[in-house]
């Protein structure tokens, strides 16, 4: 189970399932009838409608009847002049309470997220796996470090006395003595 933890799987798992939850938060929970916008028209015709708030970014009314409901119902692209207009005509006759429109406006932050953090996210992975893939730990940029082992000051050393019986060896350390 541990190897699983340390694989690329146990990551792009967390991803998937962070992923489900996200997309269930953001969709609409509340799936009961809401009228559509044919029903809109005919209940503003009728005098039904209290207040009318316009959203130009998503495309979306927010209505309030005359008896306290709520709802939100969506139009048709392209559609904002015609409709303005008519909840405007109605608002002046006195049929329709409020009429607001709400305009688009972008949150500077939330698009510089939205282009951002999915490349520091990829970035993050791609160093995650790199690492993985070279064993672990602190070796993702070790290509360039020396692996020569230091000699300590306890190690063994050889003497004159340890190539007592080979005159040839020591002629050759009193070489190497001499050039050093």
């Amino acid at each position: 189970m541990s190897r699983f933890f340390k694989s690329a799987a146990f990551p792009i798992l967390i991803v998937i399932v962070l992923a489900f939850f996200a997309s269930k938060l953001i969709s609409d929970s509340d799936q009961s009838n809401k009228p559509n916008f044919e029903q809109f028209i005919s209940q503003v015709d009728s005098g039904k409608v209290e207040s009318v708030t316009m959203r130009t970014k998503d495309n979306s009314l927010d209505v309030v009847l005359k008896g306290g409901a709520k709802y939100q119902t969506g139009y048709p692209m392209n559609y904002e002049p015609i409709l303005t207009n008519k909840l405007l005509k109605d608002a002046q006759q006195g049929s329709l309470q409020s009429f607001d429109v709400k305009p688009a406006r972008s949150n500077v932050l939330l698009s510089l997220l939205t282009y951002v953090l999915p490349f520091v996210l990829f970035f993050g992975l791609w160093i995650f796996l790199m690492n993985q893939v070279q064993g672990g730990g602190s070796k993702v940029m070790s290509f360039g470090k020396s692996r020569a082992k230091r000699m300590s000051v306890d190690s063994p050393k050889i003497t004159f006395r340890d190539v007592a019986g080979v005159d040839e060896a020591v002629e050759e350390l009193h070489e190497i003595k001499e050039f050093l």
